[in-house]
């Protein structure tokens, strides 16, 4: 289960004694968090293929995937970051997920 924004920021608060452990624990808070949104992701995923597969619908959707990719390069910049590496990370995420029963 995801903390509550505020408990992340709580815990994001850097420490004056220690602000380098102070820093880790934050970053430890957001990778909790990262893995606990691609389990989501994973699990709706798995119904979207699900029902796909009872439907006998093609279960690869390049169009969505280029919608994807694009909508997370926008915010990949928004937040500073190159959309050259959000790609790639979402390149190995929409493989990994598109398989049935992972």
């Amino acid at each position: 289960m995801m903390k509550p924004v505020s408990n992340i920021r709580e815990s994001n608060r850097v420490s004056d004694a220690d602000p380098v452990a102070g820093l880790r624990r934050a970053i430890d808070a957001v990778d909790d968090q990262i893995v606990s949104l691609l389990g989501e992701r994973n699990r709706l995923t798995q119904r979207i293929l699900a029902i796909k597969f009872r439907r006998g619908l093609p279960l690869h959707a390049p169009e969505r995937e280029r919608q994807i990719v694009a909508r997370v390069q926008w915010l990949a910049i928004q937040q500073g970051m190159g959309s050259e590496f959000i790609t790639r990370v979402f390149e190995v995420i929409l493989r990994q997920f598109a398989k049935p029963g992972d």
